[in-house]
């Protein structure tokens, strides 16, 4: 647990991806980038899950089988911390949110006082 929120280091597959990816060079899942999360089985038909990602280890993780990042769940709520259970992630590539976090939360609240 963090002030932020619950953390979690989680392992992916890049098997997907069309070439290799050299982490140290790579502008992915950055510190502050937004990731949307759902499990393998819903694919994101009624279940889509937000998280930030708080940091790509340097030692044992991007360039470890599998690669590793920690997270924190927007919503605590919402988050998983069964490690059997297979989940699948999109990165937002366009923005850096944590620095309008504050913003975006101040957006949530005024929404669910109406």
């Amino acid at each position: 647990m963090a002030k932020l929120g619950p953390i979690c280091r989680v392992g992916f597959s890049t098997e997907n991806a069309l070439h290799r990816i050299k982490w140290q060079q790579s502008r992915r899942l950055t510190p502050g980038t937004l990731v949307a999360i759902s499990t393998a089985a819903d694919k994101f038909r009624k279940l889509c899950m937000v998280a930030t990602i708080a940091q790509r280890p340097y030692k044992d993780g991007l360039d470890q089988k599998p690669p590793l990042v920690d997270i924190i769940w927007a919503n605590p709520n919402e988050a998983i911390v069964d490690p059997e259970l297979e989940l699948i992630m999109v990165e937002s590539r366009s923005g850096y949110f944590e620095a309008v976090r504050h913003t975006l939360v101040g957006l949530q609240m005024a929404r669910s006082c109406k």
